[in-house]
């Protein structure tokens, strides 16, 4: 047998690759499985929002809205990249996300070799390339993939920066700078991400100024004691040799060779602290490391607030929401700890933060910026805990147990949902339910261990802190898979730990591990309760979503079979009687999708969508269902019926069903190009999903083809506003005056009203004051005319002359809200009691 060869190494980046490539095959496997799939094909909530804005800002819109930033703005700029250079193309964005998701898998292998070993990081990188909700949210166009590279990548690169290695030359300032980089472009990808800057500024400062610990240099295989084996790579290449004879020196002095002397396979001693002498903190380099963070963390985040302020006019951070999201996990109505809308709120990013603002001004009775608003409802959060300690105590520790469980919380798209069409995410994959119970075991073997604790100080760090920052809002399965990559460096270091144990016939700690292991797992497994109770049944609430997606894509058939089989599970989802309702009435039965949405108010008094269903459901509505059957049936007798989709286009548009009007509107236009009523309601529809560069060419087409039409003039002149294009809104107002159209009287009025609403954005009020009053000498009955002409004096300071205007329009329309709203403004402004309650005397 000595004769034999030795067997041929493996290089030893080989094992490494084939985990990638298994990560890349597995998320490749997933897209093709979902291909097809219509809510994994339809953009809802979040998505939609993300994807819109990123088409907005490939067209060019760079500045997005004169307002602060509502959501988190990386990933829309991100989209917005891709969408530059290779179209509107949501699958190319999905492949990207899905090969920088396999890199992801180097960031935690080198989490786990740094502060472990090589095993311990190619266990990690395991679990991570078949983590099954890596998988899952790597194939969506959402952010989550995003902000979890960028939070294993921030903790890598603090890791390399540190002297945690034994390494002399680790205090690099420009590695620090790096550091700081990573985590302020993490932090715009998820808010809450900015709260553990502080705490990693206090450990880069302390970890950079106390330098390198002796015990953290690499022991010598035959030298390690029993604790340090559990965390060291043996070495392959020669076999392990007996410790060697120590050789008396004479005068040995005990205390000078602090080092164990214990073989690997003996007892565990705790390792013995440096001495004080060799231990030094120079407050210099921890101060100056710590700043160099600082600054790095600052650089990314700085450009978005000078944006908030230049274009918003208020000085916010990053987001101006915080609030409204503390507001939510603390209010009265939150049993869950999960996101619970407050019934004033339409749930869709582009409806809720308008919602939000207009209620917070109308509490106050005054107008409010973004972030006075968000301070608003912040406030309000905190009178909630104030108002109920023990109840806020109840719902804190809820929160940590929906961190801390297996539970997926579903929110845009749910994980549970899309197994029915994926074999691969019903296959066995790692999940919470490992890495939850392995993790923490992990974490508390590393806080045992001296040497161990000191390597992996800042995943100690991190999990208490982000957790308590998520449990600070409220929790979402998206929200908590941050804390997935450093869970699962702990789960890995936990399983080759105990192993190499079992492997040296050491089981006191393996038996005392088992039991809480399996403590963990029950706990981790059994869902947690609500403070009233389990919440409702998830599968129905899928079902119900599902339905809604259908909706969107015109399938109501299909989208009442969901709706059906979401009631089956909870006969009381508002969401499932919603969609359902919305199917019947797409089908034609107008009369029982009254009835699903009056059941959904049954449960939910204030659910605000079934109220606008009802309050919407009138005769003229009742009509256009029924007219969509008939321009549907017209479809289908002839093809070429190009009046039918045009009309069926339009009541799509109106009702706001844009991606189902789109289709039907290209279709006309591809047999006629010309047709300018196409062209304006093709403009309408592409404004209304904020896409204003080609809206503004649909108007200019339009007009060019039928230049006495006046509404694509007026609709170019609000799209140019609203994309914040004031001097060229100017130019189409004065070009429509000075048209022929321009010369009749009702349509002059218009036009010289959107003139004085254009100067006035302008902020150049005289002249917004003159136009309106011309309008005002033309029609002097013009309601309309005469509500921009007081809000225009309001604005410019002349706030007893905006009183005596919007007067006028109170009094001819004393139930129009807006006219009362600005009435109250100029009456505090020009020092006068507000007016009486409409419908009582004055």
């Amino acid at each position: 047998m000595s004769g034999l060869p030795p067997p041929p190494k493996l290089h030893p980046l080989l094992p490494l690759a084939a985990i990638v490539l298994l990560a890349f095959v597995l998320r490749g496997l997933y897209l093709f499985e979902m291909r097809g799939d219509p809510v994994f094909e339809t953009p809802q909530i979040d998505s939609e929002a993300y994807d819109s804005r990123g088409w907005e800002i490939a067209q060019g819109d760079w500045a997005g809205e004169p307002r602060p930033f509502y959501q988190d703005p990386f990933y829309p700029y991100f989209l917005g990249v891709i969408y530059r250079v290779f179209g509107h193309e949501r699958s190319v964005v999905r492949w990207i996300q899905i090969i920088l998701g396999s890199l992801h898998v180097l960031l935690i292998f080198g989490i786990a070799r740094r502060v472990a070993d090589r095993p311990t990081g190619l266990l990690a990188a395991g679990l991570t390339a078949t983590y099954k909700l890596h998988l899952f949210y790597e194939g969506h166009v959402e952010k989550t993939a995003l902000s979890c590279l960028g939070v294993d990548a921030t903790l890598l690169a603090l890791i390399v920066a540190a002297p945690l290695l034994g390494r002399a030359e680790a205090r690099v300032p420009w590695r620090w700078a790096v550091a700081g980089l990573i985590l302020g472009l993490t932090a715009l990808t998820r808010g809450n991400v900015l709260l553990f800057a502080p705490f990693a500024a206090v450990w880069t400062l302390v970890v950079a100024g106390r330098g390198a610990h002796p015990d953290d240099a690499p022991p010598e295989p035959a030298r390690a004691s029993g604790a340090a084996a559990a965390t060291e790579e043996p070495k392959p290449e020669t076999e392990p040799s007996p410790a060697p004879e120590p050789k008396p020196e004479p005068g040995p002095d005990p205390a000078a060779d602090p080092a164990p002397t214990t073989p690997a396979t003996g007892p565990e001693p705790t390792p013995d602290p440096a001495p004080p002498a060799e231990r030094t903190f120079s407050w210099k380099a921890g101060l100056a490391a710590a700043a160099c963070l600082t600054v790095g963390t600052i650089v990314p985040i700085l450009p978005v607030t000078i944006r908030n302020v230049v274009v918003g006019g208020e000085l916010v951070l990053t987001t101006a929401q915080a609030g409204q999201n503390f507001y939510i996990g603390w209010s009265p109505a939150n049993r869950t700890g999960t996101y619970v809308a407050p019934h004033f709120i339409r749930q869709h990013p582009f409806l809720e933060g308008g919602d939000w603002h207009r209620h917070a001004e109308a509490e106050l009775g005054r107008e409010l910026g973004s972030g006075e608003a968000s301070s608003h409802y912040l406030g309000k959060g905190l009178d909630a805990i104030a108002a109920d300690p023990g109840r806020a105590a109840g719902l804190f520790w809820l929160k940590l147990r929906r961190i801390f469980n297996a539970e997926e919380i579903a929110d845009n798209y749910s994980v549970a949902d899309f197994e029915r069409s994926s074999i691969l995410l019903r296959l066995p994959l790692p999940s919470f339910a490992w890495i939850g119970p392995l993790g923490l075991l992990g974490l508390g073997l590393v806080l045992l261990d001296a040497r161990a604790r000191r390597r992996a100080s800042l995943l100690i760090l991190f999990i208490p802190v982000y957790a308590l920052s998520l449990a600070a809002f409220y929790v979402f399965a998206r929200y908590r898979m941050p804390l997935v990559g450093p869970l699962t460096v702990l789960a890995a270091w936990a399983v080759i730990s105990l192993g190499r144990d079992v492997a040296a016939d050491r089981y006191r700690r393996v038996a005392i591990a088992f039991p809480i292991l399996l403590a963990l797992s029950l706990a981790v497994v059994l869902p947690p309760r609500g403070l009233a109770g389990a919440i409702g049944d998830d599968a129905s609430l899928r079902g119900a979503y599902r339905a809604l997606a259908l909706m969107r894509r015109g399938e109501p058939e299909a989208a009442l079979g969901e709706a059906d089989a979401a009631l089956a599970r909870d006969p009381a989802n508002p969401w499932a009687l919603l969609a359902k309702g919305d199917a019947l009435l797409e089908l034609g039965r107008p009369d029982l999708a009254v009835a699903q949405w009056q059941a959904a108010l049954v449960g939910q008094p204030d659910f605000p969508y079934a109220h606008q269903r009802i309050a919407g459901l009138k005769g003229p509505v009742i009509d256009k269902s029924r007219a969509v059957l008939a321009y549907r049936q017209r479809i289908a007798d002839d093809p070429n019926d190009v009046a039918a989709r045009f009309e069926l286009a339009a009541l799509f548009a109106k009702e706001g069903l844009h991606e189902r009007a789109l289709p039907l509107i290209e279709a006309v236009l591809e047999a006629h190009p010309g047709n300018d009523r196409a062209l304006n309601l093709h403009g309408l529809v592409l404004m209304r999903r904020r896409h204003y560069p080609e809206a503004e060419r649909r108007f200019v087409a339009a007009i060019a083809a039928n230049p006495v039409e006046p509404q694509p003039r007026i609709n170019l002149i609000h799209v140019r506003r609203t994309a914040l294009d004031i001097e060229g809104a100017l130019a189409a107002c004065n070009e429509a005056l000075a048209a022929e159209i321009g010369k009749v009287p009702a349509l002059r009025v218009q036009f010289l009203v959107e003139l004085a609403q254009t100067l006035e954005a302008a902020q150049r009020p005289d002249e917004a004051v003159d136009a309106a009053r011309a309008a005002l000498e033309i029609a002097p009955e013009n309601g309309f005319a005469q509500l921009i002409l007081g809000l225009t004096l309001l604005r410019s300071g002349a706030a007893a002359e905006a009183v005596v205007e919007l007067e006028k329009v109170v009094e001819a329309q004393p139930d129009y809200p807006p006219a009362r709203s600005f009435l109250i403004q100029a009456r505090r402004a020009a020092g006068l009691p507000p007016p009486p309650p409409a419908g009582r005397p004055r």
